[in-house]
């Protein structure tokens, strides 16, 4: 069977993410045993069960917003999370679980004069506000594919962005703002001062690798709003499997229960709880510190990462507050407003404080660490910081060595064309019949540029000769993996004008075909795709004797 290249490339990036692993050891005990547990019952990475448990932890505090003291900055506690396992891996079995917990908790919490729903099914954009304005503002978006959610709300249409008015709306409520709708009819009309939309589901990873690369994603924000974890998958024996621990279910569903705000018997918007991180908090700080540091030096260079990069220091406030509150699920302590000192024994069992434990932060920043690590594995790009390294690296040489590429003519700027062109491969052929060198010297500036990047150590010269004359082709060279000697590479790139990251992204997409590949291409797959079927009758024609016609009969008029 033939192995697409592209699922052979995700593959191999989603083992890349594999090798990442959570640090257990920053979360309590009863938390950890509970999700390995649950995990090892329904044949689900312990990782998935954690994602699992934040996403509905979110919604079920929500309205909350998360303030660092002495400044004036405040994060609306949503959270927007994508776990993505390959087909086989009982991605099912952990949303029906999730939303049995929700419906558990609904069940308790509810209301006989105000029962709104919690859950958004099949709903447009309009029909999800005015579900939110009925449910204090409030609404909790849990798919089984998260796909279906963006195309119900007219974001993603088969494999593309839908750059629409929802789109707009909903990258706005990210961030809890405001939403009013008025029509001439009055139907379904609300107004909202704030929103609380959590946003939680599953994925196939080539689905939410489409999406983090796709055009527009990094550019408009959609991407970097959305933390992306891809845990290994646990394809467990039947004879490992077992009952969900009751117990640890039961503490769950009592500790939702105890801190959903309800609304009132006429249906008033629940004020917000306020959480707020320790003062001069130096987990917190020294990871902001780090972020600020990294984002000097990417800054315009690459957008998917600089974006997660600074979407990640209010992420992990987001993500601190739920799990300062899973960390008390032993006993299924309530929350409080008093700033409790014995908060920080996670193993206590006292009161959830509103003030959000070092051990809580410690544990966002590693999880919300993963996430971004895992999806820069996806988009194709190596480690963050050696990342980040090799554009620092870059922007130091290029103060020194770059040649200014206003003084150059257009024969000198060839070289430097040639690798901003797409494919690994460039067909000369090709080239010169999509006129790609008709301001670069046409057929001899092709060939001098190709032979100066040859010389300079940037890939190789084929040539193919043939009754018609002689064709050239151009071989790039593959990024090196290793540290060192990218740094080398990304050096050799930089008096062309081309950066590390310009050269791996073009050095990606598809190559320009000539005329005659691209006949040849297309008989290749007209040859794959014919059917056993196709075959057995295109054999018995073959064999089949033909008759002979018989002769036509003249009509008289």
């Amino acid at each position: 069977m033939a192995v697409d290249p592209r699922s052979k490339e995700t593959r191999q990036r989603l083992e890349s993410c594999w090798s990442l692993e959570l640090n257990w050891k920053l979360f309590p005990e009863p938390l950890k045993k509970g999700c390995f547990q649950v995990g090892e019952a329904l044949c689900i990475p312990p990782e998935s069960v954690l994602a699992g448990l934040v996403i509905i932890t979110s919604y079920t505090m929500s309205p909350a917003v998360v303030q660092v003291p002495g400044t004036e900055w405040s994060e609306r506690a949503l959270v927007w999370l994508s776990i993505n396992m390959p087909t086989g891996s009982t991605k099912s079995a952990l949303y029906h679980y999730l939303q049995s917990i929700i419906c558990r908790v609904r069940k308790q919490c509810q209301n006989s004069l105000c029962n709104p729903l919690w859950l958004v099914g099949d709903a447009t954009c309009e029909k999800m506000g005015d579900l939110m304005s009925s449910n204090g503002n409030r609404l909790l978006g849990l798919y089984d594919e998260l796909s279906t959610f963006l195309s119900q709300l007219n974001l993603y249409r088969g494999k593309g962005l839908n750059l629409s008015h929802e789109l707009a709306l909903f990258l706005q409520l990210y961030n809890g703002n405001s939403w009013t709708r008025n029509t001439v009819t009055g139907d379904a009309n609300f107004s909202m001062e704030s929103t609380s939309l959590t946003v939680g589901g599953f994925s196939q990873p080539s689905v939410a690798r489409a999406l983090i690369e796709q055009p527009g994603s990094a550019e408009i924000g959609l991407a970097q709003r959305i933390l992306w974890l891809f845990p290994q998958p646990a394809y467990s024996r039947f004879d490992t499997l077992k009952a969900v621990d009751h117990q640890f279910t039961n503490n769950l569903v009592k500790l939702l229960q105890n801190i959903w705000i309800p609304m009132n018997s006429k249906c008033k918007v629940p004020e917000p709880r306020i959480f707020t991180i320790k003062e001069n908090s130096h987990t917190f700080v020294n990871y902001f510190d780090q972020i600020q540091e990294q984002l000097e030096t990417l800054a315009s260079m690459d957008d998917l990462i600089s974006g997660m990069l600074s979407k990640s220091k209010g992420q992990v406030l987001r993500i601190s507050a739920a799990l300062h509150v899973l960390f008390h699920i032993k006993n299924g302590s309530i929350v409080t407003d008093d700033n409790d000192d014995d908060s920080d024994d996670v193993q206590s069992g006292t009161p959830v404080s509103t003030e959000i434990s070092e051990h809580a932060v410690a544990a966002a920043i590693n999880f919300v660490e993963l996430c971004c690590q895992q999806t820069a594995f996806m988009a194709g790009r190596g480690y963050i910081l050696e990342e980040v390294q090799i554009v620092n690296a870059s922007l130091n040489e290029s103060s020194t060595s770059v040649i200014n590429q206003d003084t150059k003519t257009q024969s000198e700027n060839a070289p430097g064309y040639c690798l901003k062109l797409p494919g690994k491969r460039l067909n000369l052929t090709a080239l010169l019949y999509a006129k790609k060198f008709r301001t670069y010297g046409y057929k001899s500036g092709a060939i001098d540029a190709f032979k100066t990047l040859e010389a300079a150590g940037l890939g190789t010269i084929e040539e193919h000769k043939s009754k018609s004359g002689v064709n050239y082709i151009y071989i790039k060279p593959d990024v090196p993996n290793n540290m060192d000697d990218k740094l080398e590479f990304g050096k050799k790139l930089l008096p062309y004008n081309v950066s590390l990251l310009e050269y791996s992204d073009y050095l990606k997409k598809d190559e320009i075909l000539s005329p005659k590949e691209k006949a040849g291409s297309k008989r290749k797959i007209t040859k794959e795709i014919t059917t056993p079927a196709k075959k057995i009758q295109q054999i018995e024609r073959a064999t089949t004797p033909t008759k002979a016609k018989s002769p036509r009969k003249l009509i008289s008029i």
